[in-house]
């Protein structure tokens, strides 16, 4: 089942941006978040987009901020669904429970996301498609997520304007709740809504998209 099957039997038109590295896309070096927020206006322009919403899932939250950020103008609404807290703050990052090295190159990085994420996985689940886009060019796109993500963002989340909706699982094991509960607060117009359940799955993101997102637009 395709990820965003409501949003498309509603007529919304979807468009899906592979971030540097993954899948056909180029492994194009950022450095920073704010960078990305570049590359969607040059690309919205192109389309001759004047308006739309944006949708970030756990590690493409900040990249939906630094779109927000950029296009203040633009961006209607941001959605975010479990996501990535704003680990350029020292608050946030304390209570992160991974390992940070902010000094790590892109080549350190490139190994921890291949030990990380992939060296577990079957053979079955590496001929996946998904998988198969995020391991190209030897898990850039993975490792370019893993560094910036903790890096200075380029902007304050201060800064971002548009209307936010975040929801956030009170028990999530991958990103922790005070987390996203901190990352709401540096926005000036969130909406934070705690649910149940774990940190994804696509029966958990079809209910959001049903009742945030087209509930939003439908109200």
């Amino acid at each position: 089942q395709h990820l965003f099957d409501s949003l498309l039997q509603s007529g919304r038109r979807v468009i899906c941006i592979a971030r540097p590295g993954y899948g056909e896309s180029s492994p194009y070096q950022m450095e920073n978040m704010a960078k990305w927020g570049q590359i969607v206006s040059a690309l919205v322009d192109n389309l001759g987009i004047s308006q739309f919403d944006v949708l970030g899932i756990s590690s493409g939250a900040p990249y939906a901020y630094a779109i927000g950020y950029k296009l203040p103008e633009r961006v209607r609404n941001i959605y975010i669904f479990s996501g990535t807290p704003a680990l350029y703050d020292p608050q946030v990052l304390e209570l992160w429970p991974y390992p940070v090295n902010r000094n790590a190159s892109l080549a350190e990085m490139q190994i921890v996301a291949r030990e990380v994420f992939f060296s577990h996985l079957s053979e079955e689940d590496l001929l996946r498609e998904d998988i198969q886009d995020s391991i190209r060019n030897n898990c850039f796109g993975v490792a370019q997520d893993l560094k910036i993500r903790c890096m200075d963002w380029g902007f304050d989340l201060s800064e971002v304007k548009s209307l936010v909706y975040m929801q956030h699982s009170q028990a999530d094991q991958d990103v922790p709740f005070i987390t996203a509960q901190l990352t709401a607060n540096m926005l000036p117009n969130c909406r934070f809504a705690a649910r149940q359940g774990e940190h994804f799955s696509k029966e958990l993101l079809d209910q959001f998209i049903r009742s945030v997102v087209l509930g939003q637009v439908e109200g």
